[in-house]
């Protein structure tokens, strides 16, 4: 009798979670039962001047009980309204993070020449009416429609075309945020089956093409915020700026990514002639302009929303830039995680008696 009623209670539960909506950046159609999820993404943000290109990938995955959705839904906020869009190869972003890794960690020092090594690596690095809709545009398997709006008309416009397009709405708490600030809404319907002009989409699971927005921003943005009932996952963000980026001015917002200082260098200095292929692309089929030479930043984030949860942030990620920083050895320049060292050496110091300890026992006994 238990067994049965342990039974039925574990089928309503599974239902219960398989059937509810859940409002994020990412949804499946209302009348689907089931659910989509990430668990990834990955993102490079080139920002000069009040302009800004970003190239975003999430890994995605549908799970649900019958045949799967021809489409789902996918909001990414940005400050103003885009006015280009483009989608890239994979290429672009796994090439660009491999070489963000390649100049940004340095290779273990050597014994003989420890002093010398910062310098090599640091030398080998240089080388009217408020409701309107913007301007829709189909690219790759993305049919894209921003929401230019201000106020709470924003939240009904944006309401208004996920109910057309079959998706649940999004609640007035969840936006408030973006409505206050007059941030825009970019309604992006993909379609799974559709190659267009970027790579074709795995139906179940895989990584989105990269999709490039333009925009106007003074500002490093991402967009994040909204992605507060996604659930737990890792960000990876790489980051050239034509002024370094002030690790120390953004350290609420690092904080809030569970960014942790590691032994990678910041602010790299690269020739703009020495950059990839792929990022050059960005840059002149964008409206970012040229510059003679770039800040590079790999800022690696594991299990974002986990812990300091996106939904109880007062902002959406944001990095700082500082012209004055150019030419300081960014090196020494950081967030001190004073907390966190203090914790490890204590952690180190009760390793190091338990290890004595052991010794003493072991030595006894012989």
């Amino acid at each position: 009798m238990l067994r049965s009623i342990r039974s039925v209670l574990t089928l309503m539960l599974t239902t219960l979670v398989i059937t509810s909506p859940v409002h994020s950046c990412m949804m499946v159609p209302r009348a689907f039962q089931g659910r989509i999820s990430q668990n990834r993404q990955q993102a490079i943000l080139i920002q000069k001047g009040d302009r800004q290109e970003l190239v975003l990938q999430v890994n995605y995955q549908i799970e649900g009980k019958k045949d799967l959705p021809k489409q789902f839904a996918w909001i990414v906020t940005t400050p103003t309204e885009p006015d280009k869009y483009r989608v890239t190869s994979d290429s672009t972003i796994t090439d660009t993070s491999h070489w963000s890794r390649m100049i940004t960690i340095p290779p273990p020092p050597n014994p003989l020449t420890a002093s010398d090594s910062l310098v090599e690596t640091r030398s080998a690095a240089i080388g009217a009416n408020s409701i309107e809709l913007g301007r829709r545009v189909k690219v790759g398997p993305y049919d894209v429609q921003p929401v230019r709006a201000r106020g709470l008309e924003a939240l009904d416009a944006l309401n208004d075309w996920l109910k057309e397009n079959g998706f649940p709405t999004e609640d007035p708490g969840h936006m408030a945020y973006f409505v206050k600030n007059n941030f825009t809404f970019c309604c992006i319907k993909v379609s799974p089956e559709e190659e267009g002009e970027g790579p074709p989409l795995k139906r179940t699971r895989g990584k989105l093409p990269p999709l490039q927005l333009s925009f106007e921003s003074r500002s490093l943005y991402y967009p994040l915020k909204f992605s507060s009932r996604q659930g737990v996952f890792d960000v990876e963000l790489t980051t050239l700026t034509a002024d370094p980026v002030d690790v120390k001015a953004s350290a609420d917002v690092l904080k809030n990514l569970n960014w942790r200082q590691h032994v990678s260098l910041r602010n790299v200095v690269v020739q703009a002639d020495h950059l990839p292929k792929d990022v050059k692309k960005i840059i002149t089929t964008g409206d970012v302009g040229e510059a003679g030479t770039w800040y590079v930043n790999r800022f690696e984030c594991h299990d974002v929303n986990d812990g300091d949860s996106i939904a109880k942030w007062k902002s959406d990620v944001f990095l700082k830039t500082n012209e004055k920083l150019a030419g300081t050895q960014f090196h020494e320049i950081g967030v001190q995680p004073a907390e966190n060292d203090n914790q490890l050496w204590k952690l180190g110091a009760a390793l190091t008696a338990l290890l004595l300890g052991a010794g003493i026992v072991l030595r006894s006994k012989s």
